[in-house]
Parts: C-alpha cells; structure tokens; sequence
C-alpha cells in the first residue's frame, strides 16, 4: 500500500476469483475504500485514494457494501411485476380455455395442437385445428363424436390397437378387410373372425371355436386345441366342468369343496364325496382325505396295482439327485406270479430283492447282496430256526488243520458277561446281562501273538462317514391379488429347502465278531485241550 496511491499489491491473493468491484477494502489504517476494479488476482483499484502510511505485509479485510443487496431486490420485484400474469395463471396450474383452433395448452411450433376446454367439465384435444377426442363429465370418452358410452368411436371403418406384446390387432365392419367384431349371416349364425381366418362360429346355439359345431361347445381348428375355463368367484376359486344328469353326475375342476384352496378335483355330485385330487404342491390323493396329503401318492382305504407280469414295471420311482447316470428303482412283475424290487444304473438293470409267488423273500443275486449295513444294523431276529450257511467243499480252498499259534492266541480270550450301554440309558438297572467276547480283547489276544484277527473272518472293524439330509422349513406364501383386489391366487404353506442340512448318523466305526467262527475257533480250542489232558492221562497210566 502507498500512501495517496489507489493500487492495492497482494502476495499469493486470489482476487478474481472472490472480490468483486463495488466492494470494500479495509486496509492497515482501518477505513473502508471502494474497490473499483480487480485488475488481477494480487492487484486491486481503489475507487479513491489510500490515506494510511506507506505500509506491507499488512492484514487487510473485503467487505461486502449495501448496494448488492438493494439492486438485487429492485431487480426481482421487477422480475413479479412482468410475470404477475404468469404467477396468478399458469404459475398456479389455471390454463385459458381456448379454442379448437388455439386451444389454451399449445406448442409454441404447432399452435393449433394441444388440449382445450370445450364446456363445463368437458375436455378436448385437437390437432391441426380439428377435434379429435373428448372426455366428458361420466368419464365417456369420444373419439370424433360427442360420447353417449363409456368408448364412443365414430366415422371410422377399422379400429386398430397394439397391447404389450407389440402386436398390432384390429377390426373392421367392411367385408374387403376379412376381419369382423361380429359377423352375421343370418338370426342363428353368427361369425368372429380375425387376420383372414375364422375364429368362432355360434350356429343354432352350438358354439364351434376354428370349427363349425356339431356338439353345444366344439373346438377344433389346431393340432392341439385347448381351452381355460375360470372362475369370477375370486374368493371361492371354484370352476369346474359337470358330467352326466340327476342320477349319475360328476364335476371335475378347482376348489369343488368350496374351501378356498387351488387343488384340482374328482368329485361324485350325487354321493356329495370326493374321489381324488391333485394338491396345489403336486401330490395325487385316490379316495376322501381329511387331512393334507403328505406324499406325492397318497391312496385313502388301500391300492391294487395289476400288470401282465413277463417283466412289466409296476412302478418305478426315479432319483434325481443321483450322482452319475440315469438312477432309479422300479417294481417289476414276474411270470410265476411274483415281483422284483429292481435297481436301474446307466446301461444295466439288476434286481435287488425278490418276492416269490411261493412265498420266499430272497436277494436278487447269489451271495451278493447285504442285509442291513454296518452302521444300519437290524435289531432284532426272530426265526424257527437258525441261519444255514454254505459249507460245501467245492467252494473253499487252501483247506489246512487251524495253526496251533492261532489256539494258543485264543487262549487268552476270556468269555465275559456285560450289559449293552443303550439297554441302561433306555431300562436303566432293568437292563439285562449278556454273555459273550469283547472285540477289542480278541484284536489284542492275537496281536501279543504277532497275529493280525482281521485277516482272520472272526473279526471285523467297519467305518463310515458323516450322513446328513437336508433341512426344509414351512414357510408361509401370501395370497397374490389382481389389480383390482381379486384373489389369483390363495395364501398356502409349503416346504422349502433351507439350504441347512442336520446330521443324521455321526460318523463313526465298530469293532465286531462272527460269533460263528469264534464258536468254531473255542471247540478247536477245547479239542486239542481234551487231546493233551487225555495224552497226559494216559502216559501217567502207562508208567505204572
């Protein structure tokens, strides 16, 4: 700053960008000084000059004057004065009426097109200065012509309209355009046609869908007719299609019951008895049901399945969710009046278990098929007699005395009475006393030998993995409504996969014994023990 100089010098200021002329500048003396220009971003005008000491480095201050402030209000109380017009009219939604050929909603490019007033309550809109459409105080509405309906069309031979899918239909009452609303040839005729091909013909009260009738409702015309029949009664769902007369009538269709559900029935109208459905989830019930089905086959009082035997499926139940191939199981006739139980894998069929007609239940291989499984094992046994087991010569080989280091192994074997630990958790000190081996002492008897019991077949140690199933939860599914508040589709409950699944056997492993071959292995023990006391008690004999 210099004294009586009008330039202001700035270090590292950014006067263009934050002063204006007509500000103030309050410099090092403390008096305000008119800025009359910004020259650049560190140098400044005065508008007179500065009266301080010479000075820099000195702290300055901009300061806004009152004349911003009162040109901008002139400024806008001009701005309403110019468009009080505006504001009172347009500015609150209020429109002239105007004509058909300036109408009072226009296009400053197209001033005879737009929306107009024609008269209380009543709208049009125009185009090229002509009338085109109106909507009257009821909501009728006018396309050329004053309405006296709901949709009044007037001078006009074909209707055109294209819905969603992008297909433009349309109609005509000219003979040349080949497609007609309703055509009549004469009282009892009466013809709906369509893009040069018929649609419906109503002939002396039969009704004939692509098709002249012969019958009160016949549909021909397609390879593959079909029709949909539903209900009004949103909140019922009921529609069904009736057979017969008085005496023998049956009704098939949705909610016969009148219970609001979306099953499909088979229904006995004079016995007032349902005789089977189909489940909105898929399932077949055969016979009354009370109670919601809970399989996909749900027979009520019992089934009776025929066939022609010679190999016939019965039924086949198939398994989606089978790692490889093609999986599934199917039950299959007999010629000697039996069935199989069999197993379908890719290219091979094979059968599991059989039921001769004579009585016997029987694998559907030889010595091939398990019954129970190490970690699914059977309870109980109940049998007249015991289990015979093949013992033929012609199927065994290297057939060899039992080595005396087996006996002498088996020796130290003691039999044991025990209770079994699931017996005490279920009848506590009710839990009866067994008598038998302990694995684990036999796996070890033999081992102090240096022998390995598993290559022996009385013992056996078995292991398994974790099983688990998946988790399903019911879940509620709300009803689905139209537009208009109808009820498509009634509120059910349905399982659903969680995507959780729960352990269903822990993995785990068991030692085990065939009691059989231990039986065996104890009488040879026994045997040679006998030998030796009668060796001895015959030398003890021969010295006196």
């Amino acid at each position: 700053m210099t004294n009586n100089g009008t330039t202001v010098t700035g270090a590292g200021t950014s006067w263009t960008t934050y002063v204006d002329a007509g500000q103030a500048f309050v410099g090092p003396d403390g008096l305000a000084y008119e800025i009359a220009a910004v020259v650049s971003a560190t140098s400044l005008t005065l508008a007179s000059a500065y009266k301080g000491a010479t000075a820099s480095g000195q702290a300055y201050r901009i300061m806004p004057v009152q004349g911003y402030v009162r040109d901008l209000a002139l400024s806008a109380s001009d701005l309403l004065l110019s468009f009080s017009s505006v504001r009172d009219g347009v500015g609150q939604g209020k429109f002239p009426d105007g004509t058909v050929g300036a109408p009072g909603i226009r296009f400053a490019n197209d001033e005879d097109t737009g929306i107009y007033r024609i008269g209380a309550n009543v709208i049009g809109i125009t185009t090229n200065g002509t009338e085109r459409l109106r909507v009257d105080a009821s909501g009728n509405v006018g396309v050329g012509v004053a309405p006296v309906a709901r949709l009044d069309v007037a001078n006009v031979s074909r209707i055109r309209w294209q819905l969603t899918d992008g297909i433009v239909r349309e109609t005509a009452t000219n003979a040349s355009a080949n497609a007609y609303a309703a055509k009549v040839n004469d009282a009892a005729e009466h013809v709906f046609s369509g893009s040069g091909s018929e649609w419906m013909r109503l002939v002396n009260g039969n009704a004939g869908i692509g098709v002249t009738p012969s019958r009160l409702l016949h549909i021909g015309g397609r390879s593959s007719p079909e029709f949909l029949i539903q209900s009004s009664d949103a909140a019922s769902w009921k529609a069904r299609i009736t057979f017969g007369n008085a005496a023998v009538k049956w009704e098939m269709g949705s909610d016969i019951g009148n219970v609001g559900d979306n099953n499909f029935y088979w229904y006995d109208a004079v016995a007032g008895a349902e005789r089977m459905r189909i489940s909105s989830n898929g399932s077949l019930t055969i016979g009354t049901q009370t109670t919601a089905p809970n399989a996909f086959l749900n027979v009520a009082a019992g089934a009776q399945v025929r066939n022609n035997g010679g190999g016939e499926p019965i039924m086949q139940t198939y398994n989606t969710n089978a790692p490889s191939g093609s999986r599934y199981y199917r039950l299959v006739g007999g010629n000697d009046g039996g069935f199989s139980l069999q197993k379908v894998n890719d290219a091979y069929t094979s059968a599991a278990l059989c039921f001769v007609w004579d009585g016997a239940f029987r694998p559907g291989g030889d010595n091939n098929t398990w019954l129970g499984h190490p970690s699914y094992r059977w309870n109980q046994l109940f049998a007249g007699t015991g289990t015979i087991n093949t013992s033929d010569e012609r199927a065994k080989q290297d057939i060899t005395p039992i080595p005396d280091e087996w006996l002498d192994a088996w020796a130290a074997v003691d039999w044991k009475r025990y209770k079994f630990i699931d017996a005490v958790q279920a009848k506590g000190d009710n839990a009866r006393w067994h008598l038998g081996l302990v694995a684990q002492a036999v796996r070890d008897a033999f081992a102090e030998k240096g022998l390995d019991a598993e290559r022996i077949g009385l013992l056996c140690f078995d292991q398994w993995d974790e099983q688990t199933e998946p988790v399903y939860e019911t879940v509620e599914i709300p009803e689905v409504l139209d537009d208009d508040g109808n009820v498509l589709e009634p509120a059910r409950t349905e399982q659903q996969d969680t995507g959780e699944t729960r352990v269903t056997l822990e993995a785990g492993d068991r030692w085990g014994l065939r009691y059989d071959e231990c039986f065996a292995l104890e009488a040879a023990y026994q045997r040679r023990r006998m030998d030796r006391i009668e060796a001895q008690l015959e030398a003890l004999e021969n010295t006196e």
